[in-house]
């Protein structure tokens, strides 16, 4: 198994991408990324020195207010680009940067 295939490894890349709002990134006007029940699969690996280039999927559920109507929950969907260093930990991640789309 790839370090980035480690469960412990993609809960902490999404606990990255919630705490630097790139889930939000991802999220309608007024919704609220939900951490909880959110997936990752990361691909296409780039070895830099002995850090890791990867493309990553996730899916989250998002909670997003209808006043009166309540709280409706969506099924969102992104991917961004991530460096994992040799411990198995994000040091950056963007959504695109040249060369790097």
């Amino acid at each position: 198994m790839d370090l980035w295939e480690d469960p412990a490894i993609q809960s902490a890349i999404l606990d990255y991408l919630e705490s630097s709002q790139l889930l939000a990134s991802f999220t309608t006007m007024g919704g609220v990324a939900l951490r909880e029940g959110a997936q990752c699969h990361c691909s296409l690996p780039e070895r830099v020195g002995s850090d890791v280039l990867l493309l990553c999927q996730f899916d989250f559920e998002e909670r997003v207010p209808f006043g009166g109507a309540g709280d409706q929950h969506l099924r969102q969907q992104g991917q961004v680009h991530l460096r994992l260093d040799a411990a198995g930990k994000v040091t950056d991640a963007w959504l695109c940067r040249p060369n790097a789309c």
